[in-house]
């Protein structure tokens, strides 16, 4: 029995025993397709076996995996982006209005000019919190007119930044397009404000470390229309201005310039672009300095190595340098004992109490090479001299909650006897703190290091 037949000629009710005997045929057979075809997806990649159930999941894959060229480039970094989504996170790093995206040729041949935003990327309004721009590796660009397409509405001001609870500050400072194109003339054209900017923060903090860090936009050719770009950082020496110092920003300048042209020129074809920004990093600086007598504590005075003068005034170091060039049995502790030598000793441009960055220009004046050890529960270098002179000293600074002061260590090797279960005695090199059981391959190790 045909069943289309009787549903065409029949217009009366069929009932179960008709279409019991009619013939569907094999109806899994002709509903496997339409039925595999939604389970496994209906759209297929042209260009690889991929098969995905959602048409945008196809252009997604299509963009991202067979894409010929970058959709999307930020006009700031010339960084390339196939995904909008990808683009959008990125351009949050800037920090700055919407940038405009160009678009290339798609994966399918076809121009999509809808995803432009309005305008182009201009810095935003300068704030105490914002992020400075940070470095993003080289990139490949397809063209150099967009990376000289980049646009600043700021002026060379000022932008700063706290950190390390008001310890740290960094003072960023834009270049104008006229000074962008050169470093040494972007340097010097900020160098006043910098020096200003330093004085200041050095009178109101009673010291400072400082350094500049110039940021840097290089690029070069890698075929004959392509070219590739990165940017980089370049720092000059830190330095300590103190309260009414002029700092010297000109050899910090020319610390820069030397440093980025070493970068241009030792063969890498980097060609220099522009000067991306300048920054001016300042810390607080606090020197250790020692003052009046502290009492010594209890682990190190049993150990009768150490001398330490009780001094009302501030001038520990002296008392201890003089003690230990004029050694005495009797009343070794007392400021009096040594008041007779002390017009011995060059002391010009040194300060009481005395800093560990002063003690370097004192050796050279006098002559006299001096390490410096802290204690807190064991011993450790404060300061291991450089200089090779025939007299040296070695000096412990210990402290309490209030205050600091100087010893003379007259016995380092009884001093740090606790370091190695060495029964016997042990010598110690006082340039590099090596540990020796005889006098006399300290003596070889010495004359080897001479």
């Amino acid at each position: 029995m045909d069943i289309e037949k009787i549903f065409e000629e029949t217009d009366f009710p069929i009932n179960d025993k008709v279409l019991a005997s009619a013939d569907f045929g094999d109806l899994s057979s002709e509903l496997d397709v339409p039925f595999d075809g939604v389970l496994r997806g209906t759209f297929s990649c042209d260009k690889c076996d991929s098969v995905f159930t959602h048409r945008c999941s196809l252009r997604r894959h299509q963009i991202t995996i067979h894409a010929t060229s970058p959709l999307i480039h930020c006009k700031i970094c010339n960084k390339r982006f196939n995904r909008k989504d990808n683009f959008f996170r990125h351009s949050k790093i800037h920090k700055l209005t919407p940038i405009t995206m160009k678009l290339s040729q798609t994966a399918n041949g076809e121009e999509n000019s809808s995803a432009s935003t309005p305008s182009e990327a201009v810095p935003g309004p300068s704030t105490t919190t914002e992020t400075t721009l940070s470095n993003h590796g080289r990139t490949s660009v397809s063209s150099i007119s967009t990376a000289l397409s980049r646009k600043r509405t700021v002026s060379s001001t000022f932008r700063s930044r706290n950190a390390c609870l008001d310890t740290f500050e960094v003072y960023t400072l834009f270049p104008d397009t006229l000074t962008s194109k050169d470093l040494s003339v972007s340097l010097h054209s900020i160098k006043t404000e910098i020096s200003n900017k330093i004085s200041e923060t050095a009178s109101s903090k009673q010291g400072v470390k400082w350094y500049l860090n110039s940021c840097v936009h290089f690029i070069r050719k890698i075929t004959t229309e392509d070219f590739e770009s990165c940017t980089s950082y370049f720092r000059s020496n830190c330095c300590i201005s103190l309260n009414q110092e002029i700092p010297d920003v000109e050899t910090s300048i020319a610390k820069v310039i030397a440093s980025c042209n070493e970068f241009e020129n030792k063969g890498s074809g980097w060609e220099f672009q522009e000067v991306v920004k300048n920054e001016l990093k300042i810390a607080i600086y606090k020197p250790l300095a020692a003052t009046s007598y502290i009492p010594l504590p209890p682990k190190l005075k049993n150990k009768k190595a150490i001398l330490n003068i009780k001094n009302e005034d501030q001038r520990c170091f002296l008392w201890c340098v003089l003690a230990h060039l004029h050694p005495v049995e009797a009343n070794a502790n007392r400021v009096s004992t040594y008041l007779k030598f002390q017009n011995e000793l060059c002391t010009k441009n040194l300060t009481f109490p005395t800093p560990l960055n002063q003690i370097e220009c004192f050796e050279e004046k006098n002559k006299i090479s001096i390490n410096v050890f802290g204690f807190e529960k064991e011993i450790f270098p404060l300061k291991i001299t450089t200089k090779d002179f025939d007299k040296h000293v070695n000096l412990l600074l210990i402290s309490n909650q209030e205050k600091r002061h100087y010893c003379l260590i007259k016995n380092l090797n009884r001093l740090l006897s606790d370091l190695t279960q060495h029964k016997s005695e042990s010598f110690y090199c006082n340039y590099c703190l090596h540990r020796f059981v005889k006098k006399s391959v300290l003596d070889a190790h010495r004359l080897h290091e001479t």
